[in-house]
């Protein structure tokens, strides 16, 4: 069975960007700094090294049902 794509997502077309929404400017200013830390660290760290990416596509390959025994030792 096949990925069927219909389109562009919601906000596929658009740079990449994050929405942040909070119930007090404190709160938005905690949420901006983490971004801030997470795209730092993305850029910063070398791509084998980046423990946040292999996460997701650790999760990613299980979703898509092809995430390997060795994978699984992180």
């Amino acid at each position: 069975m096949g990925l069927v794509k219909y389109g562009p997502l919601p906000g596929e077309d658009e740079p990449l960007h994050a929405y942040i929404t909070g119930t007090s400017p404190e709160i938005v200013a905690k949420a901006v700094e983490k971004v801030n830390e997470i795209i730092n660290q993305a850029i910063d760290e070398p791509e084998g090294m980046n423990e946040l990416r292999k996460q997701q596509l650790r999760e990613l390959a299980l979703l898509h049902g092809t995430l390997r025994e060795n994978d699984c030792l992180m």
